[in-house]
């Protein structure tokens, strides 16, 4: 599928709200909405790709999209390289596309719960298929949810207004040469990781107008501190918003608030339970945040001290010895690795609220106001 544009303007002194990488989790979606006071038809609403897969309400999103884009005309929906590769598994299969199909949907499912697929198949009260009765399935599938795959096949990849550019992994081009991008398969926009950083490697003009992207979980750009929030890139011009949600374990569904009276403001909700602290705590002056990307490690021989249920690593990239705990290593292609973590202290106040991320018999991994960080002083659930 190529690449689609659009083109619109927004109504003097009006709110754009803008949310992206929602990955199926359609209550949190609903919660943020209201949390920011969104009005239909008085306020720009953008839904900037990746409604589905990695949560356990894909169709839910996906319809959520729908009415909302029945409600107001303000509302733009947008596709995600996440979105469209699925759309084409079932509009448009070859047999490689029904084997990732099968493996994906049960993969996803047992890891995040569910899959698109899987829901549109349970609702229609059949079993996944085989490899073998997946045609039939699929055609079942195609004439029940007719309504939902016709908006999903509309959904376009680039939108364009005199304000900002709104896409889902980034631009490869310049924005005079914006047309030239309807010739180019649509993944050149979608699934662009690493924007910010290759904009960076082809010493590439800064955007006259802001992007604004997702697809790229933010806190991949922050190499210190595992900052969830969304980033403005002054250099380029670019407002990347995706904050890992159903993706990282302390992930967060971002929503960013544009307006031309005011800077760039945003909110953010997860679903991790929290709990109260009861001391104080101070920051520490150097950290490292391990993600996806720049997590491999090396067990170290000589630990300073033992700490039940952790291991003395060093990060490959940076050299930097820190405890990780023991259940967050694992080995893959002969590399040991670890699951996101850090060795930041949190500066915490009494009283203050902690989305708990992760709960070690010393401490806990917490997440305060969209940073994630480890506090050692007392709490209550």
């Amino acid at each position: 599928m190529n690449t689609v544009i659009r083109y619109t303007d927004f109504a003097p002194h009006s709110r754009i709200l803008v949310v992206s990488d929602i990955h199926g989790h359609a209550d949190l979606l609903r919660r943020l909405l209201r949390k920011a006071d969104y009005r239909p038809g008085e306020d720009y609403l953008i839904l900037l790709g990746d409604l589905i897969e990695k949560g356990k309400e894909s169709l839910g999103v996906l319809r959520a999209a729908m009415r909302l884009s029945t409600e107001s005309p303000r509302v733009t929906v947008m596709m995600g390289n996440n979105d469209l590769w699925r759309l084409e598994q079932l509009i448009e299969p070859t047999p490689e596309r029904d084997e990732i199909l099968l493996h994906t949907t049960a993969a996803f499912t047992r890891y995040w719960g569910s899959s698109t697929f899987a829901e549109m198949c349970a609702e229609l009260g059949i079993p996944c298929p085989t490899l073998a009765e997946l045609p039939a399935v699929r055609r079942a599938v195609l004439d029940a949810f007719a309504p939902e795959i016709e908006f999903w096949r509309g959904l376009p990849t680039v939108l364009s207004t005199p304000q900002y550019l709104f896409v889902h992994g980034g631009l490869p081009c310049a924005e005079d040469a914006l047309e030239t991008l309807r010739e180019e398969n649509a993944y050149t926009c979608l699934k662009y990781d690493n924007f910010r950083g290759d904009l960076a490697a082809r010493h590439a003009a800064p955007f006259s107008r802001p992007v604004i992207v997702g697809h790229w979980p933010v806190s991949l750009y922050r190499r210190e501190i595992t900052d969830l929030n969304p980033l403005i890139d002054r250099t380029y011009n670019v407002i990347s918003i995706d904050g890992g949600c159903g993706l990282q374990r302390h992930g967060q569904l971002n929503l960013l608030i544009l307006s031309p009276d005011a800077a760039p403001a945003y909110l953010a909700l997860d679903d991790l339970p929290t709990v109260a602290a009861l001391d104080d705590q101070t920051p520490s002056p150097h950290s490292v945040s391990l993600l996806w990307g720049d997590n491999t490690v090396s067990r170290l021989p000589d630990a300073p001290a033992e700490r039940l249920g952790y291991a003395w690593c060093a990060h490959t990239r940076t050299g930097r010895q820190l405890w990780i705990p023991e259940d967050d290593l694992y080995t893959q292609g002969g590399q040991l690795s670890c699951h996101e973590t850090t060795d930041y202290t949190l500066p915490v106040r009494a009283g203050d609220r902690l989305a708990l991320v992760k709960e070690m018999p010393d401490a806990i991994l917490v997440k305060r106001d969209g940073v994630v960080g480890w506090y050692y002083g007392r709490w209550q659930r």
